[in-house]
């Protein structure tokens, strides 16, 4: 915790000496001691279970103990117990020889610099542990370099009585005064730091997935796993505590996590995440640690144990954002596996910006003799992490967590290569509620067999990610483009998350998509006809994704592509072809479409009459942004947009989509 030496481990050691004297000066000036800020009904009980096999420390958290192992809730605001914005969570399992950690930090933009142990990483983001015995404490910091620091607390009035003056590691000259942080007045008074105090044998790892320092991507988070002997905490054990512990012993230990960031207001956010809140801000209170008991029970392991977890949500998938209906709701479906027959599931929507606390748990059902559990949750538009937990008959807890899931909007973009995008790539999104499906940059084969067959079964699985830098949406796009910040526009004027796909096809036409709607050929030098390209992208992207998400509109931005066709109604033909398809293919003739319009070359009228034709009389078809406005300095060649051109593109796009569009589309909902 910065806590520990926001004062005293800036100071130490020159100033130490001064702080630790006007600490004992206000205390005897007439400090009385308080009453603990944290209400025992309040503090987190956890059951620590058995392993019967002591996993491989090396940060990944991938071995079945982990999979199997009951995780801790989402860690909260250390002062108001509300939720914090990024979602932290631990395990712990023992056997004979050690007790271990497991913890999972979800961080965007993962950092650390200090490398040399003992540094001060509490001026970096870091997770913390604390153990507490009876008359002592050992205070664990890492960072997501692995680099740790360590300090062992014991209380002063303890340092006789409890046999520390006996033991040469805690003489008094190794020893120094501390009082506290946000706390001064703890009814045990003043505790003894040893600052070079060293756990023996213990074992670190840490696994960043993502990059390290590097904040032009967005990173997943980063997992810690430690491994502390038994042998080591007997200066913890005065008390007579036994090592390891027996069935049914209970101790105190601390779980937190510290940031250099919080999160923009209104949100109350301190800083410092905990398991269990202490409502001041102060790490150093063992009464408001977490009550942790521990149980010969082993961690299950048997039928399924290390291929999948205890229980298991298969969905929705992580980031994926629903279509909102028109009263701002929708039915997330809550689907899974769980081990125990019968059990009772519940589950329950966090709302991410929201600080309030946890809501309470909506029942869903049992899991049925196959080991399966179905359900939904209604919600508001907003931005969620999915808590489900199954409680069997006979006692035991599961739980398990989608940390990203959405009730927003959702678009398709559908056109020619002004649509798909080329060279030219915004920057990503940084605002986190801006998704799309992702291509797969580890597997191009994927890709290259869906361009070869058409055949939706080589495209992504219906699982969300954040449209960051170089991400490419499914099933067509090139990249960033405009999109991701075109989504961020809306995002940001509507306050709920969106996901976008891309579609579109470069270097076709209307008649290419009229055509490969209805199925007819033409001759194209790289465009497959046979296989209903470019069609089959909107018609894939329908079928595969949007049966699943439901969808807003499709964003038609073609036509520019068409100037040499001089006949307007043959234009208009065309794109009601397609769209007429579309609406049969997704089994819903209010599909809403959205369409530009633009006079390519400055004198093809033909395409715009067309286009503003298509939103006069096909129905359910809305004005797109008009890129006539545009100057001629947003083009590369009169057809293509320059990079200011897609800058600008995206926000009129995004002003398009208006509050009389909104009014007046009516949303595809998933029933599904």
């Amino acid at each position: 915790m910065v806590s520990v030496t926001g004062v005293y481990r800036v100071l130490a050691p020159v100033f130490l000496s001064w702080v630790v004297g006007l600490s004992a000066l206000t205390r005897s000036a007439g400090a009385e001691a308080s009453a603990i800020p944290c209400s025992d009904q309040e503090v987190v009980r956890y059951t620590a279970q058995r392993t019967l096999k002591g996993p491989v420390v090396d940060g990944r958290l991938d071995e079945a103990v982990w999979q199997n192992a009951t995780w801790s809730e989402r860690y909260v605001d250390i002062l108001t117990g509300g939720r914090a914005i990024h979602d932290t969570r631990v395990a712990l399992v023992w056997d004979d020889e050690n007790l271990y950690f497991g913890i999972r930090i979800e961080e965007p933009f993962v950092r650390g610099q200090f490398t040399a142990n003992n540094s001060p990483i509490y001026q970096e983001n870091d997770v913390e542990v604390f153990i507490a015995g009876a008359d002592s404490y050992y205070e664990f910091e890492i960072n997501a370099r692995n680099t740790t620091y360590e300090v062992f607390f014991l209380w002063e009035e303890a340092w006789e009585r409890a046999g520390f003056s006996k033991w040469p590691e805690f003489a008094r000259t190794n020893l120094q005064f501390f009082n506290g942080v946000g706390f001064q007045t703890h009814p045990r008074g003043r505790r003894l730091g040893h600052f070079n105090w060293h756990f023996p044998k213990m074992q670190t790892a840490v696994f960043v997935d993502g990059t390290l320092n590097d904040d032009t991507d967005r990173d997943r988070g980063w997992t810690v796993e430690l491994a502390f002997p038994w042998a080591g905490m007997k200066s913890l054990a005065t008390d007579g505590r036994a090592l390891p512990p027996k069935e049914g012993d209970e101790w105190r230990i601390d779980l937190s996590r510290f940031n250099q960031y919080k999160e923009a207001p209104p949100a109350q956010d301190s800083g410092g995440w905990v398991l269990s809140p202490h409502r001041v801000w102060d790490s150093h209170i063992p009464e408001c640690f977490p009550r942790v008991r521990f149980s010969t029970n082993p961690v299950p392991v048997g039928a399924g144990a290390g291929t999948q977890p205890a229980l298991q949500v298969t969905s929705p998938a992580n980031r994926l954002v629903f279509q909102r209906n028109s009263a701002n709701r929708a039915a997330i479906p809550v689907v899974g596996r769980a081990r125990h027959t019968g059990a009772a599931v519940e589950a329950r929507l966090l709302p991410v910006n929201d600080l309030a606390g946890r809501p309470p748990w909506t029942p869903l059902g049992t899991v049925q003799s196959d080991g399966t559990f179905h359900g939904q949750l209604v919600a508001p538009g907003g931005w969620y992490g999915l808590e489900v937990q199954t409680q069997a008959v006979g006692g035991g807890t599961d739980r398990a967590m989608v940390e990203r899931v959405g009730v927003g909007e959702v678009f398709v973009v559908v056109g020619h290569s002004v649509a798909q995008g080329g060279d030219i790539n915004l920057p990503g999104a940084t605002d986190d509620r801006v998704n799309t499906i992702a291509l797969r940059a580890d597997d191009p084969s994927r890709q290259r067999d869906y361009e070869r067959t058409g055949q939706s079964r080589f495209l992504p699985e219906v699982v969300g990610c954040a449209f960051t830098n170089g991400v490419v949406p499914a099933p067509f796009g090139h990249g960033t483009y405009f999109w991701a910040r075109f989504a961020e526009h809306v995002v940001q004027t509507q306050n709920v998350p969106v996901l976008v796909l891309n579609a579109a096809f470069g270097g076709t036409s209307l008649e290419h998509w009229a055509k490969s709607a209805r199925g007819e050929s033409f001759e194209h030098s790289f465009v497959k006809s046979g296989i209903r390209m470019p069609y089959a992208n909107l018609a894939n992207a329908l079928q595969r994704y949007i049966a699943v998400t439901g969808v807003r509109a499709v964003l038609a931005d073609q036509g520019q592509n068409d100037w040499p066709e001089p006949s307007a109604d043959i234009v208009f033909q065309r794109y009601r072809t397609w769209i007429e398809q579309a609406r049969i293919d997704l089994g819903f003739p209010k599909l809403a479409v959205v369409v530009n319009r633009q006079t390519p070359f400055g004198d093809k009228i033909a395409i715009r009459q067309a286009q503003d034709r298509v939103i006069r009389e096909v129905p359910n078809c809305f004005p797109g942004p008009d890129y006539d406005l545009l100057q001629a300095s947003g083009f590369s060649d009169r057809i293509h947009l320059n990079e200011a051109g897609a800058g600008k593109a995206a926000q009129l796009w995004a002003a398009a989509l208006d509050t009389s569009f909104f009014a007046q589309s009516a949303p595809y909902v998933s029933e599904r």
